[in-house]
Parts: C-alpha cells; sequence; structure tokens
C-alpha cells in the first residue's frame, strides 16, 4: 500500500533533496583547477593587435611545423626555412590538466639542438604527464616574430 504525503512534507522533501545536490554541484566546483593559462592575461590583452599581426606573419608555417608523439620521445619537424633563418626560438607546452606540467624549452642556437639530419627537435618522453598539451611555437628572424599553436596529446 502507497503512503500518501501531504503538501507540507512534500515541499520540505522538495528543498532538501535541492539543497543536498545544489551542495553537491558546489563542493565539485570548488574543487576544480582553475588555473589561468597566462599569469599576465590583462597585459597580453593591451598588446592583442601585435599578436593578431604575428600570427598573420605565421600563418604560412602551418603546416610546415610537425609535431608528434613517438615511443620514447616527442619530435617537432621545423621547415628547413625556419631552421636555417631563425636566430632563436621558444617551444612552451602548456598541460591543459594541471600548470604544474607546463614546460617550457628555449634555444639560441638553432644548430645545437637540432638532430642534424632533419630540422627536428627531439625531447624526452619521460618530461610529459599523459594528458593533453597545446604547444606554442615561438621564433625570430631578425627582429620579426612568429607563433605556431599545435596540439598534442601525450598517450
Amino acid at each position: 500500500m502507497i503512503k500518501k504525503i501531504n503538501w507540507g512534507t512534500a515541499i520540505v522533501i522538495f528543498f532538501a533533496i535541492f539543497l543536498s545536490l545544489a551542495a553537491i554541484f558546489i563542493t565539485f566546483a570548488m574543487r576544480q583547477n582553475n588555473d589561468l593559462v597566462a599569469s599576465d592575461y590583462y597585459e597580453q590583452g593591451a598588446h592583442f593587435s601585435q599578436t593578431i599581426e604575428i600570427k598573420k606573419r605565421s600563418i604560412p608555417f602551418k603546416d610546415s611545423i610537425k609535431l608528434y608523439q613517438t615511443e620514447s620521445s616527442i619530435n617537432l619537424e621545423l621547415c628547413q626555412n625556419i631552421a636555417q633563418k631563425a636566430s632563436s626560438y621558444t617551444i612552451q607546452f602548456y598541460c591543459g590538466s594541471n600548470i604544474k606540467n607546463d614546460l617550457s624549452f628555449n634555444y639560441k642556437s638553432i644548430a645545437d639542438s637540432l638532430n642534424a639530419s632533419k630540422s627536428t627537435l627531439v625531447f624526452d618522453l619521460a618530461k610529459f604527464k599523459k594528458s593533453y598539451y597545446s604547444a606554442k611555437i615561438i621564433w625570430w628572424v631578425d627582429t620579426l616574430k612568429f607563433e605556431i599553436d599545435k596540439e598534442l596529446i601525450i598517450k
């Protein structure tokens, strides 16, 4: 036999369940990582027009840079044009799940850092955690800055 619940009790039960679910959601939301991609986002926003010019200038090189994972390394293949003309470059790997796993590599001498047979940079896979990474490849030719973004999932 089903017991009838009066309307006052039903309202109290409804609000108790609603508040319980709200508390669970708030607890879940408070435990999430909300790190910023950049600590100086305001300054970067102020210079956004420069960023647009850098991105436009870099578009022809987008498909000539390849980023991939092998069994023991992460490889970044640069086209010969970049490898020969760039005076220095920086590769930044941003980990989507944890800012502590971000990595940055700076190179001043291109010849010392590249594989001689190809224009390939090799990064030790052990330095990376299994996660999604957004890679930013930055290089300078004379005083011009170029920048390409690539994505990588470490398995």
